[in-house]
């Protein structure tokens, strides 16, 4: 331990987990996900764990309070307190009694299952391992990054002693051990290159020192993820999987938190003393908190008199964010003026929202933006949509290579039939890929290895938007699909005939997905 431990340097971060655009006249200090910058010594009113750390140890948790200070002011309802916490612990027979008599036509009485409001921190203290899951973009990785910067400071950890880990297993590509992956990860975790900040901790130190701290039970190991390990042929993914179950029955005193999409879970950690907690979507309350901290008045009110778009979007914070950042970048029309396209529908909304990052993109990015119009990004990016969905890649990552064959079937395609721009070097794919990741729809990390669509939301309205096309089928009615179908019905030349064309399937939830194409349609 040093006895005169140096302070920590001032920390500028301008990058949330989820990048955007900077707003125009919003406040950032308390934006769910939108940037924010901060440039405050770490030891200036926010002291590391204190004195009985060793040297190392403070080392590593100013490096995790580097890359995850945005969160010191980013806003996140329900973590001090169980009170209006959207934390609800169950198990994973009550998980399942509640999708199994959820369903229409199920009596209320069937439907009702027994659960109580709980903080994450209490649960991490209470049930030692817990599975976390939520709706895609329900702020399961942003409340991983938050746990782990709460760590860092001795009056808001909820375990003195512990050592915070945040772990992507989107990059669990083998069947090697998973400690060694998670050693791995830690020397060189997929941060983009500079001048984008870290979204991850490097640390060859811990990566040296794991398997000690995880046999002490000196770890908070936070795995983000299960539903994004990437796609592996059967024998595979099972061996991967027994590797995963492996290590939780080796280390018996780590806490961990691992997250999921809720639809996704299949039962992998079952057996391994796993509490279920679910991550509720926002009440109309906590939605009405959130506008008024962003100074959105204009959708408070529309909140207020009952908007059903804005009611059912706003129960999921990353749409509602798209939605104040639009509203941002487009302030709402003044008197009885009809209202964007956004605010009347779903699939408006992503489109305008997927228009404002493309136009950022093109600021970023100006060499790759001046290759490729408008049309031919959005076009090759619904068809790699349609592809992955098609090959079972909902979320996940695909190899670089693989993403490039499926944007275009050649390098020509991209501009149909048309010459390519003048100055242009190398395969054209390559670089609407870098423009998609400068948009922050794609996502690759710093070895290009892979390429994955930056957040579901993104994946799922080009993949609708390619299911406008000949040829192009969204399959059978599941809950993991609900979204793009809905969506795609409603983006449809005649909504009305795909939302009764949805009704017509002999399925029991077909009623349900067409009532949201329906409300993503603008519908009431």
């Amino acid at each position: 331990m040093s006895d005169n431990p140096q302070p920590a340097p001032a920390v500028t971060m301008t990058r949330p987990q989820f990048v955007m655009p900077p707003s125009g006249g919003t406040g950032a200090t308390y934006e769910f996900f939108g940037p924010t910058v901060i440039n405050a010594p770490l030891s200036a009113g926010n002291q590391v764990i204190g004195q009985d750390r060793t040297a190392d140890e403070q080392q590593y948790l100013f490096q995790v309070a580097s890359v995850y200070t945005y969160w010191r002011n980013q806003y996140i309802l329900g973590p001090a307190s169980a009170q209006g916490s959207p934390f609800i612990p169950t198990d994973t027979a009550a998980l399942f009694q509640q999708q199994v008599r959820g369903r229409p036509g199920a009596p209320a009485a069937a439907r009702q299952v027994q659960r109580r409001p709980i903080a994450l921190p209490d649960a991490i203290r209470d049930f030692w391992r817990v599975l976390l899951l939520g709706k895609p973009g329900g702020g399961k990785t942003s409340y991983l990054q938050y746990m782990a910067l709460q760590c860092t400071r001795a009056e808001t950890t909820p375990i003195p002693g512990l050592l915070p880990v945040v772990v992507d297993l989107s990059m669990y590509t083998t069947t090697a051990p998973f400690l060694d992956f998670v050693r791995g990860f830690l020397r060189t975790p997929p941060n983009p290159q500079p001048p984008e900040p870290p979204v991850h901790v490097q640390s060859a130190w811990m990566a040296g020192a794991l398997d000690t701290y995880l046999q002490n039970g000196r770890i908070l190991l936070m795995l983000d993820g299960l539903n994004e390990l990437p796609a592996l042929p059967l024998p595979a993914a099972a061996a991967r999987l027994a590797q995963l179950q492996a290590f939780f029955r080796q280390y018996t005193q780590i806490r961990t938190i691992v997250t999921c999409r809720m639809l996704d879970y299949t039962n992998e950690l079952d057996g391994l003393d796993f509490h279920t907690v679910l991550l509720d979507p926002w009440s109309v309350d906590q939605i009405a908190d959130y506008l008024q901290k962003r100074q959105a008045g204009g959708l408070l009110d529309r909140l207020r008199a009952g908007d059903p778009l804005l009611l059912s979007l706003g129960q999921v914070p990353f749409l509602l964010y798209m939605l104040t950042e639009l509203v941002a970048n487009f302030p709402l029309p003044a008197g009885n003026a009809a209202a964007p396209e956004f605010l009347t529908s779903q699939s408006g909304l992503f489109k305008q929202f997927v228009e404002m990052l493309l136009n950022w993109a093109t600021l970023k990015d100006q060499e790759n933006a001046l290759f490729f119009p408008r049309p031919v990004v959005v076009a090759a990016l619904a068809q790699l949509a349609a592809a992955m969905g098609q090959a079972g890649y909902r979320g996940t990552s695909v190899p670089h290579d693989w993403a490039g064959a499926h944007l275009a079937s050649d390098p020509l395609a991209l501009f149909q039939g048309l010459p390519p721009p003048e100055g242009l070097q190398g395969d054209p794919r390559d670089h609407l890929l870098d423009f998609s990741c400068a948009a922050t729809i794609l996502d690759t990390p710093a070895t290009r290895d892979t390429v994955r669509f930056w957040h579901l939301t993104h994946q799922d309205y080009f993949n609708a938007l390619a299911a406008q096309q000949p040829g192009v089928l969204l399959g059978p009615l599941t809950p993991a699909t609900d979204d793009v179908t809905s969506l795609a019905a409603a983006m449809a030349p005649q909504p009305d005939a795909a939302i009764a064309g949805i009704l017509q399937q002999n399925d029991p939830r077909a009623a349900i997905v067409a009532a949201k194409a329906l409300l993503s349609a603008g519908g009431g």
